[in-house]
């Protein structure tokens, strides 16, 4: 039955990179051996295999992370260099998911492997995750075969080394750029942004419509007001004219007959006139008095 490679076994056989290449001690961690990021990965929005060092350190916020929703390759500083009789199990570490992102790649390293390992990181958090070179992101515990276990490969089906991203990778990952879900977000909040501010000018026309309602109401109600104002002054002046008329009227029937009362009172002076001096001549002063009262008496 296999054992697992553990201890200072293990730590042995790094210094001596026996079974690890450009591994670290440090990295053993009892039963596994913990794997760190290189600073080599693939990015769709770079195209092409990247080195963190070689990324501007003002570029680094945007090509050096990883957005949420997207899915970015990284490769192993470690080179792993198996005998026949060893083989490996891996297992991503627990505190990448508790930091949001998903590590996948190939769970077993067959034996007689020799090369590095690829994973994929796949941020599921809302949140960028910023790559940090020689970090620990996945976990190897190696086993050793027993004699009975132990087997060779047929011509053509040994494991092929890896030691760097292949054609078809780098060809498939610059054409699937995805949308992450910040970008996704953000199409969504433009989204509420705009109906809001359509619904607001909607309120809007649709105040402005109600006070053009308001204020067209209010005139007609004013202009229905002037006109029966208009037309009460119309018939006051009508009725105004019509009663200056009717004084004229009257003034022209009274001047007539006064006019008529002083022809008469006129002709009725002339005889007086001759009454007096005939009177007069004649001493009959009392009775005139009594006569010319009852006579200026136009009532």
């Amino acid at each position: 039955m296999a054992k697992v490679v553990s201890g200072e076994v293990l730590k042995e056989k790094v210094r001596n990179a026996e079974l690890i290449e450009q591994g670290d001690e440090y990295n053993c961690k009892g039963l596994k051996y913990d794997l760190v990021f290189s600073g080599r990965y693939l990015k769709a929005k770079i195209g092409s295999p990247a080195e963190y060092q070689d990324i501007p350190i003002t570029e680094r916020s945007d090509l050096a992370v990883i957005k949420p929703g997207e899915v970015i390759f990284v490769i192993t500083e470690e080179i792993f260099n198996l005998p026949q009789n060893y083989y490996a199990q891996l297992t991503p570490k627990r505190s990448m998911g508790e930091l949001g992102i998903n590590v996948n790649g190939a769970l077993f390293v067959d034996p007689g492997y020799n090369g590095k390992l690829i994973f994929g990181l796949y941020n599921f958090s809302s949140e960028d995750f910023v790559l940090q070179p020689n970090k620990t992101f996945a976990s190897a515990v190696i086993y050793e075969l027993e004699d009975n276990e132990k087997f060779e490969y047929e011509d053509g089906k040994q494991p092929r080394p890896i030691m760097d991203f292949s054609p078809e990778l780098i060809n498939m990952i610059a054409k699937c750029e995805p949308i992450g879900i910040t970008e996704l977000s953000s199409v969504v909040q433009n989204a509420i942004v705009d109906i809001n501010l359509l619904k607001q000018k909607s309120d809007s026309t649709d105040f402005w419509k109600k006070d053009v309602q308001l204020l067209m109401e209010k005139t007609s109600q004013e202009n229905n007001q002037v006109a029966h104002n208009i037309a009460g002054i119309q018939r006051s002046i009508e009725e105004f004219r019509k009663g200056l008329e009717a004084e004229a009227n009257a003034r022209k029937i009274d001047i007539a007959e006064v006019n008529k009362k002083v022809d008469r009172k006129m002709i009725t002076l002339q005889t007086i006139g001759y009454v007096i001096t005939t009177v007069v001549i004649g001493g009959g002063g009392t009775l005139l008095v009594g006569w010319l009262t009852g006579l200026f008496n136009f009532g």
